[in-house]
């Protein structure tokens, strides 16, 4: 081990700023330089602490001089340190873990259950005001759905145009109802299929799904160029 004295080159880097956070557990005020990531994280500017330039060591023992003479500020500065640094011990850190695994297993179920879900499309509605009424099914009544969305996007991935997303212009306990513009076919690529599909979001977990009838039917029903209705 060699003791090398001051060093006038200090990095600009430091992963953790733990030397911070203990200082802040014992009432002690942070002014650091404001290097790349771990002082960033924990000194709240003017707040719980200072950070100055990197480098500018006129400013930080300026800033170190007006905490010396400002009594009331450095005690309050010092109570929301302390009260800062609480979140970071090892028992609030363990709270944190052990609820972001909880977190990561209600994911992990309700992804699995949205990846065996197969949303029905229930009916479609030609509406006079030119727009197409959409009604969907839900077939797993007991996950708990935060948020749907109809999603609309090309099918080419060489097609142009953005992804349309449509939020349910009716919700119950069975479905829930989309009303798609008549301008949406203008709006894209004249050259690009459309496909329908459905955002879901249980908790943080999300899936997009595309939308079909129940099972494959017998007849499909479809529009000819002239708009006139055939089978296939």
């Amino acid at each position: 081990m060699h003791f090398r004295g001051h060093v006038a080159a200090v990095g600009q880097y430091l992963s953790t700023a733990s030397v911070l956070l203990e200082a802040q557990s014992y009432g002690c005020i942070p002014v650091a330089f404001d290097v790349h990531f771990g002082p960033r994280e924990v000194i709240k500017q003017g707040e719980t602490g200072y950070l100055v330039e990197y480098g500018d060591i006129a400013a930080a023992a300026g800033t170190v001089i007006r905490l010396l003479v400002n009594e009331e500020l450095a005690s309050s500065m010092s109570a929301r340190g302390f009260e800062q640094a609480q979140d970071f011990t090892s028992p609030a850190i363990s709270r944190r873990w052990q609820e972001t695994l909880d977190l990561a297993r209600g994911n992990q179920r309700a992804l699995s259950v949205l990846g065996l879900l197969e949303p029905p499309l229930d009916c479609i509605r030609f509406r006079p005001d030119g727009q197409l009424e959409v009604d969907i099914d839900r077939e797993e009544k007991q996950l708990v759905v935060d948020a749907l969305h109809l999603v609309i996007s090309a099918r080419d991935s060489q097609a142009t145009g953005p992804t349309q997303r449509i939020e349910p212009s009716e919700i119950t306990g069975d479905g829930a109802r989309f009303l798609i513009p008549a301008g949406t076919r203008s709006a894209a690529n004249p050259a690009a299929i459309l496909d329908l599909s459905l955002g879901l979001r249980s908790g943080s977990a999300a899936m997009t799904i595309r939308l079909g009838p129940r099972s494959k039917p017998d007849l499909l029903p479809y529009l000819t160029a002239y708009g006139n209705l055939s089978l296939k």
